[in-house]
């Protein structure tokens, strides 16, 4: 098995020796896509400037792709992309040049370093704003741009954190469009932090919870759920069931909708079989509440 990082032993002190990070070890398979999550002063931040080599860390390894961090941190630096919270874009930089300085500070070559922008600026819906500064770009725009920066040099590993803050439904679409056929395509490995608990649930395969420097859950998202027992979809229908079905659903009538409980007894499968019988054909499906968000709150 090839992990694409490897956290072991890491702790972080600042003053006073008071531990930010405390013996964290995780491990990250190649190919894969984990969600961190973060209580408010958990570490988020702290830890991933260790990982990108922006803070010092008090004790132990990291490594990526078996390359250790302290021994190669420029090769380390050539395996991630990062696309910070903060938009930390040149205000007076054009769309293109941001994108060029970056693959020269990887020390690409220009005509590489032109075909890659002009790729990604296709790709993430920015090849009209190329010659503009970025302090004219959207806020979304903005974050596509950051996204498109982190991969000019084609990392191994990509981090996004808080990847569509502050961004509508449409420009989050946009953005995890892309990162799902990178992975597809490229096999790029992902670790994701946000506070869009839905983006864990629909994209992530593993999370891990921090609160005060220290791992209290690290699970597949799938165990995580059914922890949770029931869970409960809303699903749009054309017309309703002609018969009167059974204490797992309850029809909306305004809304033409069933509010279906799913529970280890009754599955999603199971419920969808019922209403195909009924003629009752379903035109949308989507999780009525977000159960990681309840799992979340229970366990800070």
């Amino acid at each position: 098995m090839t992990f694409a990082l490897e956290i072991s032993d890491l702790v972080k002190e600042y003053k006073a020796w008071t531990p930010v990070v405390q013996n964290l070890n995780y491990s990250v398979e190649e190919g894969s896509f984990s969600a961190f999550l973060w209580a408010n002063g958990a570490g988020k931040s702290t830890t991933l400037g260790i990982i990108g080599w922006l803070v010092n860390k008090t004790s132990w390894s990291v490594r990526v792709f078996g390359v250790d961090l302290d021994e190669h941190p420029e090769q380390v630096r050539s395996l991630i992309g990062f696309m910070p919270q903060e938009v930390n874009l040149a205000a007076f930089d054009k769309v293109y040049d941001i994108l060029l300085d970056n693959a020269g500070y990887h020390g690409i070559a220009r005509p590489q370093a032109r075909a890659r922008a002009d790729e990604l600026l296709t790709t993430l819906w920015l090849t009209e704003q190329r010659d503009k500064q970025s302090r004219m770009l959207s806020g979304g725009m903005k974050r596509r741009l950051m996204l498109a920066r982190a991969l000019m040099h084609r990392p191994r590993l990509l981090i996004l954190d808080e990847p569509t803050a502050w961004v509508d439904v449409e420009q989050r679409e946009i953005i995890w469009q892309f990162v799902e056929k990178l992975r597809v395509d490229e096999g790029i490995t992902v670790i994701l932090t946000t506070h869009y608990l839905e983006e864990v649930e629909r994209f992530a395969e593993r999370v891990v919870m921090l609160r005060h420097g220290t791992k209290i859950h690290d699970t597949t998202v799938r165990e995580m759920l059914d922890s949770l027992g029931e869970e409960v979809y809303r699903m749009e229908v054309a017309q309703k069931s002609r018969d009167v079905l059974d204490e797992h659903f309850v029809y909306l009538e305004k809304e033409r909708a069933y509010l279906v409980t799913i529970d280890p007894k009754f599955s999603l499968m199971h419920a969808l079989r019922i209403l195909e019988i009924q003629e009752c054909r379903v035109t949308g499906i989507r999780p009525e509440k977000n159960r990681l968000e309840a799992l979340f709150s229970h366990l800070w």
